[in-house]
Order: structure tokens, then C-alpha cells, then sequence
């Protein structure tokens, strides 16, 4: 605490950090102070660095820091995925029962029968979905893993909220939880009979068994994933076509680890011919990973 300074007018915090070696500076956003909370101090993490880590701030009532606390990379993933996990969907959206009712709650214009499409354009979300596509992992991270008010989120925001965690925790190598996010994910979108979210979740449980060397759950998933696309047609074809995008990036990984590198070829030139068309600018990397053969 010695040797941390916070303005607390800026809600900016400089202090040195110990597993970095050097002095950092980061901002508390000030969506974080307008929440109401039951309990203080409340804790504020901020995600950095390579290997990520993080540090914990405890604040308290009157937006003052009262005591600070590092964790390293394993310590950091098992708090993060433990804390989704222990998150749940609104009783709304776990009603296995779902009618016109609850879907004329939601935005029209992003409903389709039960596939309710993720929404980004929540505060919190927007800022974060900004982040990860901009390669700012640690930052997206960090407004998720502090945002507290997800159950007052629209279903379309709980979904995206949940579905990005799992995308972040894939981005920072964090295989092991985004598979296990995956699954939670997975199982509570059949719930909900969201075919759309059951889509998203197969397509991340393939992408890190795939990175995990776990390929015959990554064929089961392939498998599945096909059946469920023509569950999907009456979405926007963008939306269509970005699945495509990952489902083919996933079955050309497979045949690659496989050594079957004509089938993993074919499936790259459908991976890059569906980024083309869909206009996905961030993936440049993995349109051409097996094309560099």
C-alpha cells in the first residue's frame, strides 16, 4: 500500500506490481462505483501482463482502496472460472418453459422463434466486445470479471455476456476453462432450447478440445454441430456464415491433427471463402493457418 498512489477523483491507480517488476497505471471505470452493493469493501481486479495476473483492490463505501492483493496466472484462471460458474441465467431465461411471453421482453429485432442472438450493445458489454475485438484481451477481461449486474442484463446480454468470457478465456490460452465454461454454457442453453447458443458453445468446446489434443470430444462436437445449422436458417445469413466461418476453422483443425491435410486444405479454402463474405477482418491469421502448407 506504501507505495500506491490513487486519485480518487479519476479513480486512477499507479502502484508497482511485483510480478511485473515495474510501475503500472490503470482507471476504475466508473461504472463500478455506481453499483449498489450489500457488502464493503468490494473488490476491483485488474487483469495485466504476460504471464496474465492480476491485482485484487479492496474498496470501500466512500470509493477509498484499503488493502491490495496479487494473484499469478493459475490462481487468477481458477477465481475467474470458478466465479462463472457460480453465476447462473436469470429464472427467466432457465425457464424451460419459454412462450411468447418472455420473448416479447427481449429485443425484437434480435429474436428469432427461440434463438435469441447475443447483444452486445449493453454498456459494459459494448466496451468489452470493443476490447477483444481490438486484441485488448486482459482489458476485456477485466470489465467482465468486475461487472456484477448481469442478471439485469436482457437475455440476448446474459447470453453475450457469458459467450464472451468463454471467447477470452480461449484468447488468453486459458484452454482448459474455456472448455469447462463451454460445457456449463452448453448445457444450460438446451434448457432454453437456444439452438443458436447451443451452436456457439459446441463451436468453443470443439476449438479448445481441439487445442487440448482431445479429439475425439472434437469430432462428437463437429458431428453435432452440423446437425444443428439447419435448426438456425432463419437467422440473418451473417450470422449464419460467421458460425460456418468457425465450424470449418474447427473441422480443418481436426483433419490437420489427424494427418489427413487434403480434407484440413479443403476446409481452409471454405474457411477463407466464408471470411471473404462475411467481411471478418480479425481472423486473418486463421483464414491462412493451413492454406501455409
Amino acid at each position: 500500500m506504501g507505495m500506491l498512489k490513487y486519485s480518487k477523483e479519476m479513480h486512477v491507480v499507479a502502484m508497482y506490481c511485483g510480478k511485473c517488476k515495474k510501475q503500472i497505471e490503470f482507471q476504475i471505470p466508473e461504472d463500478v462505483f455506481q453499483v449498489e452493493r450489500d457488502h464493503y469493501p468490494f473488490t476491483f481486479r485488474y487483469i495485466h501482463g504476460l504471464p496474465v495476473h492480476s491485482v485484487t483492490l479492496f474498496i470501500d463505501k466512500h470509493g477509498d482502496i484499503r488493502g491490495t492483493e496479487f494473484d499469478d496466472a493459475i490462481k487468477l484462471s481458477q477465481d475467474v472460472i470458478t466465479s462463472l460458474l457460480e453465476r447462473h441465467f436469470s429464472s427467466e431465461l432457465l425457464n424451460g418453459d419459454l412462450n411468447k411471453q418472455a420473448l416479447s421482453n427481449t429485443h425484437t429485432e434480435n429474436t428469432f422463434s427461440n434463438n435469441f442472438v447475443p447483444d452486445y450493445s449493453h454498456g459494459i458489454l459494448k466496451k468489452a466486445k470493443e476490447k477483444y475485438d481490438h486484441f485488448q484481451y486482459h482489458e476485456a477481461l477485466t470489465l467482465l470479471v468486475n461487472y456484477d449486474s448481469v442478471e439485469k442484463l436482457t437475455l440476448e446480454g446474459q447470453l453475450a455476456f457469458f459467450l464472451l468470457q468463454i471467447e477470452l478465456f480461449y484468447s488468453l490460452s486459458w484452454f482448459k476453462d474455456a472448455l469447462k465454461a463451454a460445457e456449463w454454457v452448453y448445457e444450460n442453453s438446451k434448457k432454453i432450447g437456444n439452438y443458436l447458443v447451443m451452436l456457439d458453445a459446441l463451436l468453443s468446446i470443439g476449438k479448445s478440445s481441439l487445442r487440448l489434443g482431445l479429439l475425439e470430444k472434437a469430432s462428437d462436437c463437429i458431428l453435432q454441430c452440423d446437425s444443428l445449422f439447419p435448426q438456425i436458417q432463419d437467422l440473418p445469413k451473417p450470422i449464419i456464415e460467421k458460425r460456418k466461418f468457425v465450424f470449418n476453422y474447427n473441422k480443418g483443425r481436426y483433419f490437420w491433427q489427424i494427418g489427413e491435410l487434403e480434407n484440413a486444405l479443403d476446409q481452409a479454402k471454405l474457411q477463407l471463402e466464408g471470411s471473404i463474405n462475411y467481411g471478418n477482418h480479425t481472423s486473418t491469421n486463421n483464414r491462412y493457418y493451413f492454406i501455409s502448407f
